[in-house]
């Protein structure tokens, strides 16, 4: 608020004290001023009000001025009547800019900047009020200014007045095409079927000063002149090689066979680490598939494959090794029965069931009725177990295994294991509860490590040896291991004596029999059960000591004399190693290991180990003494070669008991 605005009433005398009233303020604004009902207060309700006076009563004198040195008159109290009608303004009479309120509009913005919302806005360029846009036309919107010549306009905008390019200089004309037509230039004739030319068509009026159009001469197009003849291309000649290179013959390198000069791609990531992994790895212990050298293929009896269904399973346990190729033999026979009774059975071999479980699907294949296998539905009985033993056949220390095994009808298995040494006894036992695939694996691992694997045999006969062997510690004053009373629940031996599993077979065979399998019993040596039978060290470093004695010095290079010792030496080792004790118990292991043989390659092997058992066991000092059984003498050949391989094709052989032991080629 100013003080213009003030109405109150100020003191005429600077000096004098204010007198006593009541200061009344009244805010008028500019459009109560316009307004001609806005009149005085009630006190001064005759007097005009001074900015109105002269619009409130027109005609009347003008109110006197006040005399010099009086005080000036009160202002008069503003009123206004909101009924009265207000003054229309005149044309062109702009609202003129109230100076009361408090609202300020805010400043102009510059020319060229974007205006505040409801602000005013700037003034606009002048220009021509007229034009294809109406720039300058009244309104708010005001275009922008025209953008400099060449430089690109803006959308919308006005655009720079083009580029008087004026007359270009124009180059000389190319040869044969004649002076530059002037004016309009001459259309040729139109083509068939186009139909007459457009000129025709009724045009507007012509601007003021040009020439009429048919006043205007035609002119005559010009002459083309005439195609030149177009020559035949020339042959092309062969590019003859200059006077001082001649061809020379280059040998070219075949490539060879496979692409094996073809470079090998770089690999990739994930092939490079394939490829250290492989590197890396630790190779699988491939598993023996090749027989041995001199081994007999399997063979089976031919009247095996008749038999009946109630002797299959003997069959194929007589047949040992050749029991698949026995069950091969009953499918081509058509031995349906046989074949069903074995596939169905769980005491035959894993390989032999396996064939006749393949063989009946053949037979289904072919639409060949299988009969069925009655089968005897058993209950379940927790109190009930079933025992069964294994043994490992002994190896070349006499040292062999025999577990019992308690299985319930839960699945668990409770074996007893105990390792005897023949003539020590009991060196090792152990008792446990396992499942079935733990007993599975434990039997793989022996084939593997023996060559051989644990093969059936009574459960009485096991306790009766586990017996035996207990009685061979008290004579050799071997502990007990602390294993045993653990195993005693299951080793318990009864009263009743038990036989061999191959007593009958061995009470078979005759005393010719026995020396004809003599004479070819060094082929037993091949057999994965007498593999690694050797003699004692000390009979084997007594018969190199020998063999020194009778070379000497002189005779250590000579390879006949070295032979012809050994063969004798080797003779008179065998004689005295293979004492009647001694031959007892090679005899004794040649029996337990036809257990294996049996289960592997069928009786007849078996009965022709037993042959030989028979006579090792018969065999004296006068007749038949052990070196003619071939059997016996090859256990030095075989400890001969061992050491020769173990010395790189040389055999030691001590020549005086001072002296350094001399090499002799070995045979």
């Amino acid at each position: 608020m100013t003080n213009d605005d003030d109405t109150s009433d100020k003191p005429t005398d600077p000096q004098a004290p204010a007198a006593a009233r009541t200061r009344k303020i009244v805010r008028r604004s500019a459009s109560t001023r316009e307004q001609p009902g806005f009149t005085p207060g009630e006190e001064n309700a005759g007097a005009p009000a001074a900015e109105g006076a002269q619009a409130a009563t027109e005609g009347a004198a003008p109110a006197a001025a006040p005399a010099e040195g009086a005080a000036p008159a009160a202002r008069p109290r503003a009123t206004f009547d909101a009924r009265a009608p207000r003054r229309t303004p005149a044309p062109g009479e702009g609202r003129s800019n109230r100076g009361g309120g408090d609202y300020r509009a805010p400043q102009a913005r510059p020319m060229g900047a974007r205006p505040l919302p409801g602000g005013p806005r700037a003034p606009a360029p002048e220009g021509p009020t007229d034009g294809p846009h109406g720039w300058g036309t009244p309104g708010d919107y005001r275009g922008p200014a025209a953008r400099p010549m060449g430089s690109r306009p803006l959308p919308g905008g006005p655009r720079g007045p083009a580029r008087d390019f004026g007359d270009r200089p124009r180059g000389p004309r190319p040869e044969g095409a004649g002076p530059r037509p002037e004016g309009d230039r001459p259309r040729g004739p139109r083509p068939e079927g186009a139909g007459p030319r457009r000129d025709d068509r009724p045009r507007g009026p012509r601007p003021e000063g040009a020439p009429d159009a048919a006043a205007r001469p035609a002119a005559a197009p010009p002459a083309r002149p005439a195609p030149k003849p177009v020559a035949p291309p020339a042959p092309a000649k062969a590019a003859a090689l200059p006077p001082k290179l001649t061809p020379i013959p280059v040998f070219v390198p075949k490539r060879a066979a496979g692409g094996a000069g073809k470079p090998k791609p770089a690999l990739t990531a994930k092939e490079a680490l394939i490829a250290r992994t492989k590197a890396t790895a630790t190779p699988a212990k491939a598993k023996p598939t090749a027989k041995p050298e001199g081994e007999a293929p399997a063979t089976f009896d031919p009247a095996l494959v008749s038999v009946e269904p109630s002797g299959a399973k003997a069959a194929l346990v007589s047949a040992g090794e050749g029991a698949v190729l026995l069950v091969d033999a009953w499918l081509a026979a058509s031995n349906v029965a046989s074949i069903a009774e074995v596939a169905e059975s769980d005491d035959v071999a894993s390989p032999a069931r396996k064939a006749a479980r393949r063989a009946l699907n053949i037979l289904r294949a072919r639409g060949v009725a299988i009969p069925e296998r009655r089968t005897v539905v058993k209950m379940d009985d927790r109190a009930e177990v079933s025992v069964e033993a294994t043994m490992i056949p002994p190896d070349g220390s006499g040292t062999f295994s025999l577990s019992i095994t308690s299985r319930d009808a839960s699945g668990r298995y409770h074996i007893a294991e105990v390792i005897i040494r023949e003539p020590l006894g009991i060196v090792q036992a152990g008792s446990g509860w396992l499942s079935g695939s733990q007993i599975k694996e434990g039997r793989t691992r022996a084939m593997e490590g023996l060559g051989v694997a644990p093969v059936a045999v009574p459960v009485e006969w096991a306790r009766q040896r586990i017996a035996e062997a207990r009685k061979l510690n008290a004579t050799s004053r071997q502990v007990l291991p602390l294993g045993l009373e653990a195993c005693r629940e299951l080793i318990e031996a009864s009263a009743t004596a038990a036989a061999h599993p191959l007593a009958e077979l061995e009470a078979a065979v005759t005393a010719e029999q026995a020396t004809a399998a003599a004479a070819g019993s060094s082929a037993l040596h091949q057999e994965p059960e007498m593999r690694a039978w050797l003699p004692d060290r000390p009979a084997l470093d007594e018969m190199l000591q020998k063999v020194g004695e009778r070379l000497g010095a002189e005779n250590a290079g000579d390879p006949e004399k070295v032979n012809e010792a050994l063969r004798e030496e080797i003779d008179a080792a065998t004689d005295r190693f293979f004492s009647p004790e001694v031959r007892e118990i090679i005899a004794r292991r040649l029996t337990d290991a036809a257990i294996s043989v049996r289960s592997r390659k069928g009786t007849e092997r078996a009965a022709e180990v037993l042959a030989v058992a028979r006579a090792v066991r018969e065999a004296g000092l006068i007749t038949a003494p052990p070196r003619e059984i071939p059997f016996l003498t090859g256990f030095f050949q075989k400890a001969l070669g061992i050491l020769a391989q173990q010395g790189g094709g040389q055999l030691r052989v001590p020549v005086t008991p001072g002296g350094a032991p001399t090499e002799a080629p070995s045979t």
